[in-house]
């Protein structure tokens, strides 16, 4: 079975790629991928860093 952190990589590549995500663009939070995906903080992240490929989790705005 694939890791969880390369099932979500892969999602978020797919999503770019179709331009459901603009290439370049900052993704969704961190707590948005969490809730979406069901996974802790440091899979997605892993999943973020894309292997070295650069891929950025958005900032979410406190307050």
């Amino acid at each position: 079975m694939t890791p969880l952190y390369a099932r979500v990589s892969t999602t978020l590549r797919d999503r770019i790629r179709r331009g459901e995500l603009a290439a370049g663009s900052a993704l969704p939070s961190e707590a948005e991928l969490c809730q979406e995906f069901g996974a802790p903080g440091g899979t997605v992240r892993s999943a973020a860093a894309g292997a070295g490929q650069g891929l950025r989790l958005g900032e979410h705005a406190e307050g």
